[in-house]
């Protein structure tokens, strides 16, 4: 597919403009929001957030479009830790390759059982899927470019991937030098402390075996028990096993139970940074 088959003169024109608003904009404020715009004009999407990731470092979050009453229960929630149960995150620790990705793509078998996808993903967003950029910038940061399509919206098409495809190596581009010239107005003074590592390391401190907490660390993502032996190279049933003790240690019954206790012990830590 070529990208601009089936566009008239007057709208590769605009096309074009519209590019060159983009390239015009690396200097100014208003360069995520004309980049928006543009993705805009490739596809559908109902919401956008921004960030940036570094190893084990805080997100740093540099724009999204939600309002701002509803900024701090999905933005701010999960700059504060929920992130590390996001696919899109955990497949940045598998050091991914810079391209456009669909969640449901990198997604555990079980995540849409998962109470991250129940409670916060679908709960609270009403996202159904997302598409993200994921663009790599120096100093081994990563940008996220998500793009949001709740469930009243039709499936990514063939055609709006190809497109995105297409045009993602000028995004790349383009954001590699908006970061360059912009960088420092958002990493001065960045809070750079993370307490999710600590977290998932003193979640059930005393009570719970090393192997144990790495198996909590994938149930919370969304992988069923097959999938969490696969990963560890140990059995379902050994899993089911461990799954049984650690609900017993930590006097839950359920995996809702567990995904709000760990909420609560990331949410401590947080305090304590």
């Amino acid at each position: 597919m070529r990208l601009f088959d089936g566009l008239s003169h007057k709208e590769l024109a605009e096309w074009h403009k519209q590019l060159a608003r983009l390239s015009s904009a690396l200097r100014s404020e208003s360069f995520c929001s004309v980049l928006v715009e543009t993705l805009g004009k490739l596809i559908n999407f109902q919401g956008v957030v921004i960030i940036t990731y570094k190893n084990n470092h805080r997100p740093i979050s540099i724009y999204d479009s939600y309002l701002p009453s509803e900024h701090k229960q999905v933005v701010v929630k999960y700059l504060d830790g929920v992130y590390a149960l996001d696919p899109f995150y955990t497949a940045l620790n598998r050091h991914i390759a810079p391209g456009v990705y669909r969640l449901k793509e990198m997604a555990p078998d079980s995540f849409e059982q998962s109470d991250y996808y129940l409670q916060y993903y679908r709960g609270l967003n009403n996202i159904d899927d997302e598409v993200g950029l994921f663009i790599d910038l120096p100093d081994d940061v990563v940008m996220i470019i998500s793009l949001a399509r709740i469930s009243e919206m039709e499936s990514l098409t063939r055609s709006e991937r190809n497109v995105l495809n297409s045009i993602f190596p000028l995004i790349r581009s383009l954001v590699r030098e908006f970061w360059a010239l912009q960088s420092v107005k958002f990493v001065s003074g960045a809070d750079d402390a993370d307490p999710v590592e600590k977290a998932f390391k003193t979640f059930g401190s005393g009570t719970l075996t090393e192997r144990e907490l790495e198996i909590i660390s994938l149930i919370l993502q969304g992988h069923s028990s097959k999938s969490v032996a696969s990963s560890l190279g140990i059995t379902p049933g050994t899993v089911k096993v461990h799954r049984k003790n650690i609900y017993t240690r930590l006097n839950v019954s359920t995996q809702s139970q567990l995904f709000s206790l760990f909420l609560n012990h990331l949410a401590m830590e947080a305090s304590m940074e």
